[in-house]
């Protein structure tokens, strides 16, 4: 992958190849059952989204998602994650006017009674240019369900509308 003067090319390759490794092994195990199925998984989401959650973790847990997500060591690759982000936003820009669209949006849907900690939200604002916003699971579920698809089909252009159909409620 060319970085062509990024200033965190390191990381970036860090990012990189353990979102490859991350994303074969992922199809790998989806895919076992699935011979005669198509099948479309997006690994740089669902390693972004994990990610973020790592924020959050400690300890043991925080070192079995690295062992997931297969970072090299388990210190965070935050600077690459928010390099890479950046890296796909300006490729996506470039490309303006094409037939297609690249673009990203990360945000982490938490309940309402959970206090995040201000390093959680500092974090995931500056590395992956999320935000947090709580929500009423247990009381509003389906309202909640349908906030989150306004968001993503907002955020998606109206491609994906119903990101959450069923499995909230």
């Amino acid at each position: 992958m060319a970085t062509g003067g990024l200033k965190d090319a390191p990381e970036v390759i860090t990012v990189s190849d353990a979102n490859t490794q991350f994303g074969l092994e992922l199809f790998g195990k989806c895919g076992a059952d699935r011979k005669d199925e198509n099948l479309f998984l997006a690994p740089f989401s669902i390693s972004t989204a994990l990610a973020m959650t790592q924020l959050g973790a400690g300890g043991a847990t925080a070192a079995e998602m690295a062992k997931a997500l297969k970072w090299p060591s388990q210190d965070r690759p935050l600077k690459g994650f928010g390099s890479y982000l950046s890296l796909m936003s300006s490729a996506a820009e470039a490309r303006k006017g094409n037939s297609y669209i690249l673009s990203g949006a990360q945000r982490i849907f938490v309940r309402q009674s959970l206090t995040l900690k201000q390093q959680f939200n500092s974090d995931a604002q500056q590395y992956f240019g999320a935000d947090a916003k709580t929500a009423d699971f247990q009381s509003n579920a389906e309202t909640e369900r349908k906030n989150i698809n306004t968001w993503v089909s907002e955020k998606t252009q109206g491609k994906i509308k119903d990101l959450t159909a069923c499995w909230l409620t």
